[in-house]
């Protein structure tokens, strides 16, 4: 049944920024290692750094291997 609340904190909409992108988008090469810099899959993680790329108006280019993903990002 349905029930009224006196109080409840809602939390903020979107996620909290997990990966430190500023820091990889900074124009150095990077590898990122899966299951010490992030733990989603690798084709995951190719995914989420180009649309954070997106998201700050970057460009960026990827490399995959079978541990890792290697990322730089790039001037137009």
């Amino acid at each position: 049944m349905a029930e009224v609340l006196d109080n409840y904190e809602f939390r903020k909409a979107g996620r909290k920024g997990v990966y430190p992108y500023k820091e990889w988008f900074d124009g150095q090469v990077w590898k990122l290692y899966q299951g010490v810099d992030f733990d989603c899959s690798i084709t995951s993680m190719r995914v989420n750094l180009y649309n954070a790329a997106k998201r700050k108006g970057i460009k960026i280019r990827t490399s995959t291997r079978i541990d890792a993903v290697i990322i730089q990002r790039r001037e137009e």
